[in-house]
Parts: structure tokens; C-alpha cells; sequence
């Protein structure tokens, strides 16, 4: 019979003394799904999204169309059915109307409140982002008008196999017996610019706004380029994934990493009972040949395998009371399992700290609850810059770094609330899941090496 090494030894041992103690295997796998049940109730009923209306600021510094192409696009042979205005003022303000305007289909409820500013004023709407009087901010470029025309001759040009100069130029020789042709300047044809959408990527209503705006502008450039003017665009909201979110859906992926949190407050306290069992198995460990980080990766191990278990239970749950996650499942269980890491950095420590279990416990109870509630669980924290526009988040974009991205929880909260909620990958969110790791690292070594120094060359 092969040999196990020691500290599996240490698991079994570990795995039979939770079994004996039937109310810890309980509460580790129990406790976590009883509380999103009782969120559930709590928060279920409050509604956060649907027909809702979002406030918005619009930067315009597009110059509009230049002027020999205004002055064709104005003449008897246009053939676009462009109105004086949209060609006079440019796509850029057409579109804005457009935005300000459209309702939801079969209500009479805006989907923008428009605002618009100056471009001196942005740092002015960057600041109502932050504290989140608005959704959002809108920033069209300079040449949002050419670029657009550039999009609209592109895909003229595809559907029709010439450009909307050339026809135009048709239309000249046609009108004049083959005497007279278009001498204009070619309409453009590169698309070039990009308009800039920013928001707080941690608040909801930016990023339904981002999907509504990105939609806008290409449902806009769609219907110009069949010549379908003037524009009318239906936003369905199902077609930009606007659920009807509640706010147990949105605390709930806090709700999980809170719950699997917990359970540090359960391990410590079972692992402080080694020292005053009568048996005490600490001190006997100390004086067998056993290493520390043998009996470490014992405990260590049986926590990690035990909480695939913890977190199908919390998952399971959210799904019995209705959460219908947009994103995947299996990617929201890793972030789940790598926070188990913090958990066991938390255990080690408050074992280290407390020789009573119930010191332990109670450590660990008091300590999550505001542990939770800075890493952003529950609702958003006060912000506190350290590092301005320097952490990326899931779209690419930059937010501020703050005293709360020290905090492990924060980065597993951010990174499971993106992926379920949001749909976006493991890779979209990379830069969590490294700040989650290093982090979970950093403080498991530090624990280990307290738990290490205190229980096995320490007095107990």
C-alpha cells in the first residue's frame, strides 16, 4: 500500500474531526446559501432597471461636413434626402436630437436626458461620473460628421456598387446630355474616429448606457447608408440586454463572496479547537517530526476541496430564488474558488491571533461584515483615490485606483459582478483576477508564516 505524504495524513485526520463535529460541516456548507435566501426576501421585490431614463452629457466638437460637400449634398441632384439641417449642422447634432428624442417603444418615456457642454467642461462631467449624478458622458470628435459620411458612402458603395458621388456625378451627366459632370471633391471614404463613451464601469446604468449609445450609432449609420431618412431608430430593450434587475441581482454576486468569506470565522474557530481539545493536538504535533507546512497544507487542502462544494451550494441557490446570470457560469465559479485563497489567509491568521474558538469566530464575524462592505458587496464605498485613470476594467477603459483595490475582496466582487452580470470573460477582466491572486498570495504567506511562528515554535 503506497505511502500518503504527511499532509494528506493531516487532511484525513482534519476531515474526520469535522465529521464528528456535525454543526461545522453544516454551517460551512449551509450557513452562506441560508443567507442569500434571507437577501432574497429582503431585496427581491426593489427594482433597479427597465423603462428607465439616463441622464447623460454630450461634448460636440465636431466641425460638421465641409463645405463643398454641403454644397452638393444641398443641390438638385443629392439623392441621400439629408434636410438642410442635418447637412448645415452635421451628423453629430442630428444624432444628438435623435438621442434626446426617441422613447421607448409604446411609451412616452425618454431613454436619454441629453445635457450638453463644452469641451472646457469636461473635467466638470467626469466629476458628476464619479459621484454618479449622471451615467454617463457622450464626446463626439471633430470629424464625427466626415467619418460618418465615410460610412455611409462605404456601405452605399457595397449595396450599390458605386459611391454617392458617382451617382451624383451620374445624375449631373444625365440631366445635362453628357455636357456637364460632378467636379466636386470625392466624398470621404476612411472612417477614422471614434466617439468616446465614459462612465464609472462599476455602475450599472453606464453600462446599459454604453450598449444603448454603441447601438444608436449603428443602427444611425445603418439607416443612412440605405438612404432612409429621416432616421427613426426603436431601441427594444432586450435587444441591448436591459433586464429588468432587481437589487438582490445586483448585490448578489457580493452576496456569494461575502458568503464564502464567512466561512473563515467557522475555520478559524475549528482550528483554534486543536489547542484546547483535551487531547491538544497542537502540542502533540509539536513534538512529533510533522513540519509546519505540512500540517498547514493539510488544513490548507481540505478547505480547497471542500469549497467547490460551498460555492455549488451558493450558486444553486441564487438559481433556486430566480437569478438568471447573463454570463458564464463555470468562469464566475474560478473567481469563487480563487477567493478561497483569501479565506484561508484570513483563517490562518485568526488562528494564529485567538487560541478560543469562539474568539476565533467572532474575530472573523465582526471583521467581514466591514471587510465586505468596503470591497464594494452590499453598495459602493466612499471613494478614496490613490492612483488616478490607472486600473483597466472590463471594457478596456480606466478607473481610478483606491484604497479598496488593496483588499482582495474587492477585485473578486468587481471581477464576478462583470462576468455574471455583464457577460464579459476571464480575459476582460485579467487585471482583477491578477490583483485577486497576488493578493490572496501575499496574504496567505503572511498568515502561514504568523500561524506558523505562533502555533509551532511559539508558546501556545
Amino acid at each position: 500500500m503506497m505511502n500518503l505524504p504527511t499532509f494528506l495524513y493531516v487532511t484525513q485526520r482534519l476531515w474526520r474531526e469535522m465529521k464528528r463535529n456535525h454543526f461545522t460541516l453544516i454551517m460551512l456548507l449551509l450557513l452562506p446559501g441560508f443567507m442569500i435566501f434571507v437577501f432574497f426576501f429582503a431585496f427581491s421585490s426593489v427594482r433597479t432597471a427597465g423603462a428607465t431614463t439616463y441622464n447623460i452629457v454630450v461634448i460636440n466638437n465636431d466641425r460638421g461636413l465641409a463645405e463643398e460637400i454641403k454644397g452638393v449634398l444641398s443641390s438638385d441632384f443629392n439623392a441621400t434626402g439629408l434636410t438642410e439641417e442635418t447637412i448645415e449642422n452635421g451628423f453629430a447634432v442630428d444624432l444628438i436630437e435623435l438621442m434626446n428624442t426617441t422613447t421607448y417603444p409604446g411609451e412616452e418615456i425618454r431613454i436619454f436626458n441629453v445635457y450638453q457642454t463644452e469641451q472646457e467642461k469636461e473635467e466638470e462631467a467626469r466629476k458628476l461620473i464619479e459621484s454618479r449624478e449622471i451615467d454617463g458622458l457622450i464626446v463626439f470628435p471633430k470629424g464625427f460628421s466626415n467619418a460618418t459620411m465615410a460610412a455611409v458612402n462605404n456601405a452605399f458603395y457595397i449595396q450599390n456598387g458605386i459611391y454617392i458621388h458617382e451617382l451624383i456625378n451620374n445624375s449631373i451627366l444625365e440631366a445635362s446630355g453628357g455636357f456637364l459632370q460632378y467636379t466636386g471633391p470625392p466624398f470621404p471614404t476612411r472612417d477614422n474616429t471614434t466617439v468616446e463613451i465614459v462612465g464609472d464601469n462599476g455602475h450599472l446604468n453606464y453600462q446599459i448606457v454604453e450598449k444603448i449609445v454603441t447601438l444608436f450609432i449603428s443602427e444611425y449609420a445603418k439607416e443612412l447608408s440605405s438612404l432612409n431618412y429621416p432616421v427613426e431608430i426603436t431601441i427594444e430593450p432586450e435587444t441591448i440586454n436591459v433586464r429588468d434587475y432587481s437589487v438582490f441581482d445586483i448585490i448578489l454576486p457580493g452576496m456569494i463572496i461575502f458568503g464564502i468569506l464567512t466561512q473563515a470565522g467557522i475555520l478559524s474557530a475549528f482550528l483554534s479547537s486543536e489547542i484546547q481539545t483535551p487531547n491538544k493536538t497542537i502540542s502533540r504535533l509539536r513534538l512529533s517530526l510533522i513540519q509546519p507546512w505540512e500540517y498547514i497544507v493539510g488544513a490548507s487542502t481540505l478547505q480547497l476541496v471542500i469549497s467547490p462544494a460551498q460555492i455549488a451550494v451558493l450558486l444553486g441557490m441564487s438559481f433556486i430564488l430566480g437569478f438568471q446570470p447573463e454570463g458564464d457560469i463555470i468562469q464566475g465559479f474560478i473567481i469563487c474558488w480563487l477567493t478561497t485563497l483569501f479565506t484561508l489567509g484570513l483563517t490562518f491568521v485568526a488562528a494564529a491571533v485567538f487560541t478560543s474558538p469562539d474568539a476565533a469566530g467572532m474575530a472573523i464575524g465582526f471583521g467581514v461584515t466591514p471587510l465586505a462592505f468596503a470591497s464594494g458587496a452590499f453598495m459602493d464605498a466612499p471613494k478614496i483615490t490613490l492612483i488616478p485613470d490607472s486600473f483597466p476594467t472590463a471594457t478596456g477603459a480606466l478607473r481610478d485606483f483606491t484604497l479598496w483595490d488593496l483588499l482582495p475582496s474587492t477585485h473578486a466582487i468587481s471581477a464576478l459582478r462583470s462576468v455574471l452580470l455583464y457577460n464579459f470573460s476571464l480575459i476582460d477582466v485579467i487585471a482583477e483576477i491578477i490583483f485577486l491572486t497576488v493578493l490572496n498570495v501575499l496574504l496567505l504567506a503572511f498568515s502561514i508564516a504568523a500561524y506558523s511562528k505562533r502555533r509551532f515554535t511559539g508558546d501556545i
